[in-house]
């Protein structure tokens, strides 16, 4: 079975990021950050990539309702 994808976005404290949802049927299983909205994030406030990619996701999860 092929998993669905839909884009997103999320507000963090970076700003606005780009995410990608991605479903089973209609279960949602996890969302991925975008690598372009990463990257232009980690440059403009001068952090990590690996950090912005952590905030972006805790974020997201947050906001669909995957958190731990």
């Amino acid at each position: 079975m092929k998993l669905r994808r839909e884009p997103a976005t999320v507000q963090t404290a970076f700003g606005e990021a780009a995410v990608k949802l991605i479903y089973e049927g209609e279960k949602l299983l996890r969302i991925t950050p975008e690598y372009d909205s990463c990257l232009e994030l980690a440059e403009a406030c001068n952090r990590p990539m690996p950090e912005v990619h952590r905030i972006i996701t805790t974020a997201a999860n947050r906001q669909f309702g995957l958190e731990d």
